[in-house]
């Protein structure tokens, strides 16, 4: 499995994030709906409403993606 460091992935490549919010703006994502998340989007997808069903390589970025979920319940 891949090991990524989920503090230097923020700090170093948001530019990802920043390109997948052009994306959400076309999915026009609604409030309970349901998104397959590949990668690191699940914080921006919540934004909206939606609910983010993610996979992810690494281990790292799931656990940091569910302590961000679970901050924003």
């Amino acid at each position: 499995m891949a090991k990524w460091n989920p503090a230097l992935y923020d700090e170093k490549h948001d530019f990802i994030s920043r390109f997948g919010a052009s994306l959400l703006e076309v999915l026009s994502p609604k409030a309970n709906e349901v998104i397959l998340n590949l990668g690191y989007l699940a914080h921006d997808i919540s934004d909206y409403g939606a609910k983010a069903l993610g996979i992810d390589a690494s281990q790292e970025m799931i656990e940091q993606a569910q302590r961000i979920a679970s901050l924003e319940c």
